[in-house]
C-alpha cells in the first residue's frame, strides 16, 4: 500500500525505507475490513468526478462548434439567395456584353 501511494514525490513519505514501510504496513491492515472496498469507491468517483468534468468541457467545445455550424449555415443561405440577384448585376454589365462574355 504504502509504495503504491509512493509514486508521487510530494507524498512519498517512507522513502521506500523498509523499517518505515515495516511500521506503516500493520497499521494499514489492522483498519477496517472495507478499507480496501473503500479505496476502490474513492477511485471510482474521483474517476466519475473526472470523466464528469471533460464532458463539460467537450459540452462546451460542442457548444462553440454547433454555433459556428449554426452561423455558417445562416451565411451559406443568405449567400445562395443572393445569388441570382449577382446574376442579374452581371448580365447588365455593358462591358461585359461588348467583349461577348
Amino acid at each position: 500500500m504504502e509504495l503504491e501511494r509512493g509514486k508521487l514525490k510530494a507524498v512519498y513519505v517512507t522513502d521506500n525505507y523498509p523499517f518505515l514501510i515495516t511500521m506503516i504496513a500493520p497499521s494499514h491492515s489492522s483498519e477496517s475490513l472495507i478499507y480496501c472496498k473503500r479505496l476502490q469507491v474513492t477511485k471510482a468517483e474521483s474517476k466519475i468526478h473526472e470523466i464528469i468534468r471533460n464532458l463539460g468541457k467537450l459540452n462546451k467545445e460542442i457548444e462553440i462548434l454547433h454555433l459556428d455550424l449554426t452561423n455558417m449555415e445562416t451565411e451559406l443561405n443568405d449567400s445562395k439567395r443572393e445569388f441570382p440577384k449577382r446574376l442579374e448585376q452581371v448580365e447588365n454589365i455593358l462591358v461585359l456584353k461588348k467583349i461577348e462574355y
